[in-house]
């Protein structure tokens, strides 16, 4: 919890190379010393689909469910090093959902001094599907947002790189 003269941020991290992007970007050109930074990250696997199939085995379903839910553990994990590697104080806040609705709801709780989020830059039907995080952030909290739009990475295959590492 942050102390009396500690300003919180909170910042959005998804595992994607864009929301790593942001995380070193914060930590660049606003990071202040008495920051208190509350990571927000959420269980929103693109691959929830999976589990809506009625002719699926029962059995590999719970087991890669399984699989998702420690996957997305040890990534908590991964950014609550993070922090600590970087000399920052923090917690990391997880939840199910969308990361964009749990980032203003946390901010919200913790009267945070605004939201730092990466942007894919997904195309208009892309974002028409799918929704996008930063605009619904940009669209909805109520305290300032700095949404960090970067160009184009070399490997658009490794989107989170938390998933990567934990292919089974």
């Amino acid at each position: 919890m942050a102390g009396e003269n500690e300003r919180t941020v909170v910042l959005c991290m998804d595992g994607s190379y864009h929301s790593e992007l942001a995380f070193d970007w914060y930590k660049t050109h606003i990071r202040k010393d008495n920051d208190y930074v509350i990571i927000a990250t959420c269980f929103d696997k693109h691959a929830y689909g999976i589990y809506a199939f009625g002719t699926a085995d029962s059995a590999e379903l719970a087991s890669q469910l399984q699989r998702d839910i420690d996957s997305h553990k040890e990534h908590a994990e991964d950014l609550k090093k993070k922090l600590a590697n970087e000399g920052m104080k923090g917690e990391v806040y997880i939840t199910a959902g969308k990361v964009g609705e749990n980032a203003i709801k946390v901010a919200h709780e913790r009267n945070a001094a605004m939201i730092v989020c990466g942007a894919r830059g997904h195309g208009t039907v892309r974002r028409t599907i799918m929704g996008s995080n930063s605009e619904y952030i940009m669209h909805h909290a109520d305290i300032p947002v700095i949404i960090c739009r970067h160009k184009p990475h070399q490997n658009p295959t490794a989107e989170h790189k938390h998933e990567d590492k934990h292919k089974h």
